[in-house]
């Protein structure tokens, strides 16, 4: 935890401009800041790499080259994520067409799914789980299964593939815990700047920051962690 937390240190300049552009609602600034950039920024500097080593000519149709690759491979990973801003243009119908879209088995033994979470080794891993506990919860028969399935999609969400942002999480929910909002806001935002995709993350900085007024900043994290995992309850509830 101290290397973790010298590293925040190290980050500070980065973090603080991450948080004003969050709190003056500037989206696209604030992804750009965690490493969401299109292929525009990189082609500009490519381009002034090559005409500046080949000259004008050669170094405008090397680049071209590249922009042409740049921009096809683009286009054909689209499919597979989602940038923030359009996983926000529309939550709800995101939410409904991800429902319809999956069949629901319920009745597992809690021993099996528990072994589904200890066996976690992706952030796709967790994303499954999640959704197939979430299923689970919402069929269950006693309130003695629904609180076993409670804890489980709390291992679930809190668990991250890089062990490490799991254990930043960990540590803010701790500050958390003991009122300590300003050292809880810090880690849960190196949470997220290391995974942007982390909902939990999202979840615990927009928590933090209800609890500290912001609650502007905290509308927008919550609705970053529904546009995430758009049956996140807890961020529902406080939404």
């Amino acid at each position: 935890f101290a290397a973790m937390r010298w590293r925040i240190e190290l980050n500070e300049a980065a973090h603080r401009q991450f948080r004003e552009a969050r709190i003056q609602g500037d989206d696209t600034h604030a992804m750009n800041l965690i490493g969401f950039h299109g292929p525009a920024n990189a082609m500009v500097a490519w381009f002034i790499h090559f005409i500046c080593r080949f000259g004008p000519l050669v170094g405008a149709a090397i680049g071209g080259v590249l922009l042409l690759v740049t921009l096809s491979g683009s286009i054909n990973s689209s499919s597979d994520t989602m940038p923030f801003p359009q996983a926000l243009d529309n939550p709800s119908s995101y939410s409904q067409t991800l429902v319809l879209q999956r069949t629901v088995q319920t009745g597992e033994s809690l021993g099996e799914l528990a072994f589904q979470v200890t066996s976690m080794i992706s952030n796709s891993d967790r994303m499954e789980a999640s959704q197939r506990l979430l299923d689970e919860l919402s069929a269950a028969e006693t309130h003695q299964r629904s609180r076993a399935l409670q804890k489980l999609v709390g291992q679930v969400w809190a668990w991250n593939e890089t062990a490490e942002t799991g254990e930043i999480l960990q540590r803010g929910a701790e500050f958390m815990d003991q009122s300590k909002f300003i050292e809880a806001e810090a880690y849960f935002a190196e949470a997220v700047f290391r995974d942007p995709r982390f909902f939990e993350g999202w979840y615990r900085l927009g928590q933090v920051h209800y609890l500290m007024g912001e609650h502007g900043s905290s509308l927008r994290e919550l609705d970053l962690a529904l546009s995430l995992e758009p049956r996140h309850y807890g961020a529902l509830s406080v939404r």
